[in-house]
């Protein structure tokens, strides 16, 4: 396919290598993200939101990648 981006965005992430797991490589993707789901505000949301941006900067920089932060409330 043409003009067609592809975005690799796990649900939060516990740890960098969570996202090594699942990562299908560079030739697959063109966007790195994550999206966070607000479970009512609880502390785990507030650190995944604090830290999941972090491991997302480091692998975009690595992989050479743009890469974003997705937050939807429920």
């Amino acid at each position: 396919m043409h003009n067609l981006l592809y975005v690799f965005y796990p649900n939060a992430l516990g740890f960098e290598k969570d996202f090594d797991t699942y990562y299908p490589g560079d030739a697959y993707v063109d966007i790195l993200g994550v999206d966070i789901f607000n479970h009512d505000g609880n502390e785990e949301f507030a650190q995944n939101v604090k830290f999941n941006p972090e491991i997302l900067k480091i692998k975009a920089g690595i992989n050479n990648k743009p890469y974003t932060l997705v937050k939807v409330e429920m």
